[in-house]
């Protein structure tokens, strides 16, 4: 039997996603896309570990994609995480990085941005010299200014 070269899209025509269509689904190793009115792909998955229909009821068991879920895709292949992987890598170069809307992220890297020190300060103007009671040793106290606040920013 010769050995099917998987392109870089899914060529599988469009599905209305209904409890029925997805009753019918075969418990075969998939890779899927299950998209949105406009079929606009909301999430690509694809699971050695468990048959399509499985795979589809558990991507489904998500809220915000059940509710916006109006359309499936799929096609039968031996290794539906390597092809599943290969259809997002493919949907983030034509997308400018960005994964299918519903797509679960890994754990979001969260960067914390604090004040700068005050000798990092360009002008550490402000800055002036505080004895202090415990020690004789002089403290350097920030002159009062504006609240500065911490910022918090999550990368995908």
């Amino acid at each position: 039997m010769a050995q099917r070269e998987w392109g870089t899209t899914m060529e599988a025509m469009w599905q209305p996603l209904t409890p029925a269509s997805i009753a019918s689904l075969p418990e075969t190793m998939a890779a899927f896309q299950i998209g949105s009115l406009v079929r606009t792909v909301l999430y690509i998955g694809g699971d050695p570990d468990e048959g399509l229909r499985t795979a589809v009821r558990r991507a489904l068991a998500s809220p915000r994609l059940r509710l916006r879920a109006h359309c499936i895709r799929w096609e039968a292949t031996p290794d539906p995480r390597g092809r599943a992987a290969d259809l997002l890598a493919t949907h983030r170069a034509t997308h400018q990085g960005a994964s299918p809307a519903e797509q679960p992220r890994s754990a979001p890297g969260v960067r914390v941005f604090l004040p700068m020190a005050p000798e990092a300060h360009p002008g550490a103007a402000g800055l002036r010299a505080v004895p202090t009671p415990q020690t004789s040793a002089i403290a350097t106290k920030r002159a009062p200014a504006a609240a500065s606040f911490l910022r918090v920013r999550t990368v995908a």
